[in-house]
């Protein structure tokens, strides 16, 4: 999934590269900082947005990617093997029509998300401004 989106994600990067300010990386070089310490103190941190939103999207889409060969392949496999959460709520929801558990199942899935994408942001929050 993540070689899915490499494309999409590279030409999210490119932008986020290309928005980074001349300043603060012509003020480093005239620091005497090297490649390294530039891309590390200066270019990556501002970035940070851009990683955070590709980060978030790419874990999201590579959860509901996980649907289609468990269905294609094995339909859950021998005695649920190959069953996960996102799986169940389709099985639980749409073949035994337990609409309540597979909206219980969705209303876990969501909170999962939520706080996996709550610790993305304490992880990378850095209040990023552009203005030189």
């Amino acid at each position: 999934t993540a070689w899915k989106s490499f494309g999409y994600n590279l030409l999210l990067f490119a932008a986020g590269l290309l928005a980074i300010p001349r300043a603060p990386v012509e003020a480093a070089l005239v620091d005497g900082a090297s490649t390294w310490q530039l891309l590390w103190h200066v270019r990556l941190p501002l970035l940070s947005p851009t990683l955070l939103f590709v980060l978030v999207t790419t874990v999201v889409l590579a959860a509901q990617q996980v649907f289609i060969p468990i269905q294609i392949l094995t339909r859950g496999g021998p005695s649920g093997a190959s069953t996960n959460l996102v799986y169940s709520i389709y099985e639980y929801g749409f073949q035994f029509f337990r609409v309540g558990i597979a909206s219980a199942l969705a209303v876990i899935v969501f909170l999962l998300f939520l706080a996996l994408t709550w610790a993305q942001i304490r992880m990378l929050e850095r209040q990023v401004n552009y203005d030189a």
